[in-house]
């Protein structure tokens, strides 16, 4: 169970990832170091194959193809709730009722 709890959501993954990725293109433009970049590159690649042999072989009666293009707006939209979850930690229980 712990290293269940080890691996974020997906959205995140790929913000993370992406986010890598960006920073080490620019790490490499700048410094002309790029075994980052290929490797944040690689990770990214691997990452996209996966999600969509994935979505091949057990999702395409879930989501349509015309839909798959809506998830990058969907990640993007995450954005938001995972600066909002750092920059304001909910430090208090909220108790909902019971039926």
């Amino acid at each position: 169970m712990a290293l269940d709890l080890m691996i974020p959501p997906l959205s995140l993954l790929v913000m993370i990832i992406a986010a890598a990725w960006g920073f080490f293109l620019f790490w490499g433009l700048l410094f002309s170091q790029w075994l980052f970049f290929e490797l944040s590159q690689s990770y990214l690649v691997i990452l996209l194959v996966v999600i969509g042999i994935v979505w091949l072989s057990h999702g395409r009666h879930i989501l349509a193809t015309k839909d798959m293009l809506h998830i990058p707006v969907y990640i993007i939209s995450k954005i938001s709730v995972y600066v909002g979850y750092i920059i304001r930690k909910q430090t208090k229980w909220i108790r909902t009722d019971r039926r």
